[in-house]
């Protein structure tokens, strides 16, 4: 074999493994790194979901006193503008 004939092979060996390597992590990311972010994801956005709800919660009172009375449910609900 010629030094170029096996820079070529080796060339081509090394592509083939570097295909190999890279569908290994796209299935990895797919299946393993892809389905956590979206838990966490979820996660998180029941938890700021939560704690806006709270800060409107403390809103409507905090406008509640400024107006000298407390708010009903259904004013809460009618009031909230979700």
């Amino acid at each position: 074999m010629t030094n170029e004939t096996e820079k070529n092979r080796r060339f081509e060996d090394m592509g083939r493994r570097l295909d190999e390597e890279v569908e290994k992590m796209i299935a990895y990311l797919n299946d393993e790194v892809v389905p956590q972010v979206r838990n966490h994801s979820s996660r998180a956005l029941r938890i700021a979901a939560e704690k806006l709800s709270r800060f409107a919660d403390y809103m409507d009172q905090s406008q509640a006193g400024v107006r000298g009375g407390t708010v009903t449910e259904h004013e809460h609900k009618e009031g909230s503008g979700i």
